[in-house]
């Protein structure tokens, strides 16, 4: 089965990137996706991650999304010090809850 996204790393290998979501931007898509940048960041050593959600939205509830800042981070082992920054559709208010809780997390 085809992944619903692309990862990977800047030119510079500054930031880990991931882009072209081709459906709802769901709990376990980030997961998952959290999974893998965990893996490709350690290896490169790099901590900032560039997330394009452009077209899609987030579908995840509240609660899955508090989850995720607090619980599912913390299983997958993501170091709190990463930084993580959305590329969105204008308007799309579906991540200001997720923004919140992983900044305050």
């Amino acid at each position: 089965m085809k992944k619903p996204y692309e990862i990977g790393t800047s030119p510079k290998r500054t930031y880990l990137y991931a882009r072209s979501f081709q459906t709802p931007f769901t709990a376990e898509i980030a997961q998952t996706l959290a999974r893998e940048f965990l893996l490709l960041g350690e290896d490169l050593d790099v901590s900032g991650c560039l997330i394009d959600i452009r077209g899609t939205r987030s579908v995840s509830s509240v609660v899955e999304k508090y989850n995720f800042a607090y619980k599912d981070t913390a299983e997958i082992g993501l170091p709190r010090r990463w930084r993580y920054a959305f590329i969105k559709d204008h308007g799309d208010k579906s991540l200001e809850f997720i923004e919140l809780v992983m900044t305050n997390a």
